[in-house]
């Protein structure tokens, strides 16, 4: 069964060349939404790095699925990745629900 994460990002450069790969790296976080991997992300308010919700087998999958993030191979964040069990809210959608359970499409092999 996975786990989930909380995924907090900090920028290590000026945000000028965070934007410069910011195109490719939306598109490794569109990959992983398709995937089912990713539940959530953003960029943090003021822009000093993002968080990202997702779920892995275990914390060498998901450090090892973090590591291809353009951002990553750039060298321009360091992360800290935090396990969690959510407490489920009152009301929950059926997909979020099925994220959480573990009952999302099966996860596809870090590339």
């Amino acid at each position: 069964m996975a786990e989930l994460f909380v995924v907090i990002t900090e920028y290590t450069t000026e945000l000028a060349e965070v934007d410069a790969h910011r195109d490719d790296h939306i598109r490794w976080i569109h990959e992983h939404y398709d995937s089912g991997r990713i539940l959530v992300s953003g960029r943090r308010s003021p822009p000093h790095g993002g968080a990202i919700v997702m779920r892995a087998t275990d914390r060498a999958e998901a450090n090892a699925v973090l590591d291809t993030d353009p951002f990553a191979a750039a060298g321009i964040v360091e992360r800290r990745l935090y396990p969690f069990t959510p407490t489920r809210p009152a009301s929950l959608d059926s997909a979020v629900a099925a994220f959480i359970d573990g009952d999302a499409p099966p996860l596809e092999a870090p590339r």
